[in-house]
Protein backbone atom coordinates (compact mmCIF):
# COMPACT_ATOMS: atom_id res chain seq x y z
CA UNK A 1 0.00 0.00 0.00
CA UNK A 2 3.11 1.84 0.40
CA UNK A 3 4.05 1.87 -2.57
CA UNK A 4 0.36 2.92 -4.36
CA UNK A 5 0.54 5.95 -2.34
CA UNK A 6 4.39 6.77 -3.39
CA UNK A 7 3.28 6.46 -6.80
CA UNK A 8 0.40 8.89 -6.04
CA UNK A 9 2.17 11.60 -4.79
CA UNK A 10 4.74 11.73 -7.89
CA UNK A 11 2.11 11.32 -9.79
CA UNK A 12 -0.03 14.24 -8.40
CA UNK A 13 2.72 16.50 -8.34
CA UNK A 14 3.71 16.43 -11.79
CA UNK A 15 0.73 14.84 -13.60
CA UNK A 16 -2.37 16.36 -12.16
CA UNK A 17 -1.17 19.15 -13.71
CA UNK A 18 -1.09 18.17 -17.13
CA UNK A 19 -4.22 16.20 -16.66
CA UNK A 20 -6.40 18.21 -15.28
CA UNK A 21 -7.59 15.00 -12.85
CA UNK A 22 -8.65 14.95 -9.42
CA UNK A 23 -7.24 13.05 -6.79
CA UNK A 24 -9.61 11.14 -6.13
CA UNK A 25 -10.07 9.76 -10.14
CA UNK A 26 -6.22 9.36 -9.73
CA UNK A 27 -6.51 7.72 -6.64
CA UNK A 28 -9.72 5.39 -7.86
CA UNK A 29 -7.43 4.30 -11.00
CA UNK A 30 -4.68 3.04 -8.25
CA UNK A 31 -6.83 1.35 -6.23
CA UNK A 32 -8.29 -0.93 -9.66
CA UNK A 33 -7.44 -4.39 -10.65
CA UNK A 34 -7.87 -3.93 -14.06
CA UNK A 35 -8.78 -0.82 -15.78
CA UNK A 36 -10.87 -0.80 -18.65
CA UNK A 37 -10.86 0.20 -22.41
CA UNK A 38 -12.70 3.48 -21.41
CA UNK A 39 -10.03 4.33 -18.59
CA UNK A 40 -7.49 3.92 -20.02
CA UNK A 41 -8.52 5.78 -22.97
CA UNK A 42 -10.22 8.56 -20.53
CA UNK A 43 -6.53 8.90 -18.56
CA UNK A 44 -4.06 8.31 -21.97
CA UNK A 45 -6.02 10.58 -24.10
CA UNK A 46 -6.21 13.55 -21.38
CA UNK A 47 -2.96 13.21 -20.54
CA UNK A 48 -1.37 13.32 -24.05
CA UNK A 49 -1.02 16.81 -26.12
CA UNK A 50 -4.34 18.20 -27.54
CA UNK A 51 -7.79 18.75 -26.40
CA UNK A 52 -8.68 16.44 -23.45
CA UNK A 53 -11.93 14.32 -23.36
CA UNK A 54 -15.17 15.80 -22.07
CA UNK A 55 -15.88 12.16 -20.78
CA UNK A 56 -14.77 8.70 -20.49
CA UNK A 57 -16.99 7.50 -22.89
CA UNK A 58 -16.36 10.37 -25.53
CA UNK A 59 -12.52 8.87 -25.08
CA UNK A 60 -13.33 5.52 -25.86
CA UNK A 61 -15.25 6.39 -29.10
CA UNK A 62 -12.67 8.72 -30.08
CA UNK A 63 -9.57 6.05 -29.47
CA UNK A 64 -11.81 3.63 -31.06
CA UNK A 65 -12.59 5.48 -34.15
CA UNK A 66 -9.01 6.33 -34.69
CA UNK A 67 -7.89 2.76 -34.14
CA UNK A 68 -5.87 3.19 -31.50
CA UNK A 69 -7.94 0.13 -29.98
CA UNK A 70 -9.06 -3.45 -31.43
CA UNK A 71 -12.08 -2.69 -33.39
CA UNK A 72 -13.76 -5.40 -30.98
CA UNK A 73 -13.33 -3.52 -27.66
CA UNK A 74 -15.53 -3.59 -25.27
CA UNK A 75 -15.76 -0.44 -23.32
CA UNK A 76 -16.14 -2.17 -19.86
CA UNK A 77 -13.46 -5.15 -21.12
CA UNK A 78 -10.02 -5.34 -19.27
CA UNK A 79 -7.50 -3.68 -21.69
CA UNK A 80 -4.25 -5.68 -22.47
CA UNK A 81 -0.87 -4.28 -21.98
CA UNK A 82 -0.32 -4.90 -25.53
CA UNK A 83 -2.87 -2.93 -26.41
CA UNK A 84 -2.62 -0.32 -24.02
CA UNK A 85 1.09 0.11 -25.76
CA UNK A 86 -0.27 0.91 -29.01
CA UNK A 87 -2.65 3.27 -27.53
CA UNK A 88 -0.16 5.90 -25.72
CA UNK A 89 2.02 5.34 -28.78
CA UNK A 90 -0.32 6.82 -30.88
CA UNK A 91 -1.91 9.24 -28.44
CA UNK A 92 1.51 10.52 -27.85
CA UNK A 93 2.50 10.33 -31.47
CA UNK A 94 5.65 8.37 -30.22
CA UNK A 95 8.24 7.58 -32.51
CA UNK A 96 9.35 3.57 -33.08
CA UNK A 97 11.78 1.46 -34.27
CA UNK A 98 11.61 -0.43 -37.99
CA UNK A 99 8.98 -2.77 -37.07
CA UNK A 100 7.16 -0.60 -35.46
CA UNK A 101 7.21 1.71 -38.37
CA UNK A 102 6.79 -0.82 -40.42
CA UNK A 103 4.11 -2.93 -38.45
CA UNK A 104 2.39 0.37 -36.10
CA UNK A 105 0.57 -2.41 -34.04
CA UNK A 106 -0.06 -3.55 -30.46
CA UNK A 107 2.99 -6.11 -30.94
CA UNK A 108 5.36 -3.79 -31.96
CA UNK A 109 3.88 -1.01 -30.15
CA UNK A 110 4.50 -3.32 -26.58
CA UNK A 111 7.97 -3.84 -27.80
CA UNK A 112 8.85 -0.13 -28.41
CA UNK A 113 7.82 0.82 -25.25
CA UNK A 114 9.86 -2.46 -23.05
CA UNK A 115 12.83 -1.53 -25.23
CA UNK A 116 12.13 1.93 -24.10
CA UNK A 117 11.88 1.49 -20.63
CA UNK A 118 8.76 2.74 -20.35
CA UNK A 119 7.28 -0.80 -19.70
CA UNK A 120 9.36 -2.38 -16.60
CA UNK A 121 9.42 -5.16 -15.27
CA UNK A 122 8.88 -8.93 -16.32
CA UNK A 123 5.29 -9.04 -17.62
CA UNK A 124 3.53 -10.32 -20.63
CA UNK A 125 1.81 -8.71 -23.51
CA UNK A 126 -1.82 -10.68 -22.99
CA UNK A 127 -1.56 -9.28 -19.17
CA UNK A 128 -4.44 -7.28 -18.14
CA UNK A 129 -2.83 -4.06 -16.57
CA UNK A 130 -3.49 -2.73 -13.34
CA UNK A 131 -4.28 0.78 -12.40
CA UNK A 132 -0.81 1.36 -10.40
CA UNK A 133 0.82 -0.29 -13.04
CA UNK A 134 -0.90 1.82 -15.92
CA UNK A 135 -0.53 4.77 -14.12
CA UNK A 136 3.33 3.91 -13.68
CA UNK A 137 3.74 3.34 -17.65
CA UNK A 138 2.09 6.39 -18.17
CA UNK A 139 3.94 8.28 -15.84
CA UNK A 140 7.07 7.12 -17.21
CA UNK A 141 5.76 8.21 -20.87
CA UNK A 142 5.05 11.93 -19.21
CA UNK A 143 8.35 12.05 -17.98
CA UNK A 144 10.03 11.03 -21.26
CA UNK A 145 8.50 13.94 -23.15
CA UNK A 146 9.13 15.86 -20.34
CA UNK A 147 12.78 15.20 -20.74
CA UNK A 148 13.31 14.97 -24.08
CA UNK A 149 11.74 18.51 -24.74
CA UNK A 150 15.00 21.02 -23.88
CA UNK A 151 17.03 18.40 -26.08
CA UNK A 152 15.26 18.69 -29.19
CA UNK A 153 15.00 22.56 -29.30
CA UNK A 154 18.18 22.22 -28.16
CA UNK A 155 19.49 20.66 -30.80
CA UNK A 156 17.21 22.99 -33.40
CA UNK A 157 19.32 25.65 -31.91
CA UNK A 158 22.15 24.79 -32.47
CA UNK A 159 23.05 23.75 -35.99
CA UNK A 160 26.29 21.23 -36.94
CA UNK A 161 28.65 22.91 -39.27
CA UNK A 162 30.22 20.72 -41.85
CA UNK A 163 33.48 21.43 -41.28
CA UNK A 164 34.91 20.10 -38.27
CA UNK A 165 37.49 23.16 -37.51
CA UNK A 166 34.35 25.92 -37.32
CA UNK A 167 32.46 23.72 -34.59
CA UNK A 168 35.92 22.98 -32.74
CA UNK A 169 35.89 26.68 -32.82
CA UNK A 170 32.52 27.44 -31.51
CA UNK A 171 32.75 25.13 -28.92
CA UNK A 172 36.51 26.27 -27.52
CA UNK A 173 34.94 29.61 -27.89
CA UNK A 174 31.87 29.20 -26.09
CA UNK A 175 32.72 26.82 -23.43
CA UNK A 176 36.39 27.36 -22.19
CA UNK A 177 36.36 31.05 -22.62
CA UNK A 178 38.73 30.91 -25.57
CA UNK A 179 39.57 33.45 -28.62
CA UNK A 180 39.67 31.88 -31.93
CA UNK A 181 42.93 33.38 -32.56
CA UNK A 182 44.57 31.99 -29.21
CA UNK A 183 47.48 29.38 -28.99
CA UNK A 184 45.30 26.34 -27.82
CA UNK A 185 42.72 26.57 -31.05
CA UNK A 186 45.95 27.09 -33.46
CA UNK A 187 47.36 24.31 -32.25
CA UNK A 188 44.07 22.28 -31.98
CA UNK A 189 43.31 23.25 -35.58
CA UNK A 190 46.86 21.36 -36.83
CA UNK A 191 45.27 18.34 -35.83
CA UNK A 192 42.90 18.28 -38.73
CA UNK A 193 44.69 19.51 -41.03
CA UNK A 194 45.48 17.14 -44.47
CA UNK A 195 48.12 15.36 -44.57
Amino acid sequence: MAIKHLIAVSLLSCAVLVWGQTAAEIEGILDTEEITYTQAAYFTLASAPGTPPTSQAGAFVLALERGWLPKNAEPDSSVKLRNLSLLIMKAFDLEGGLMYTLFPGPRYSYREMTRRGFIEGRVYPGFAVSGERFLQILGNVLSHIGDAEPLETEAVRRRLSEDPRDSLRDNAGEYQGLSIGSEAIQEYEGEFEPE
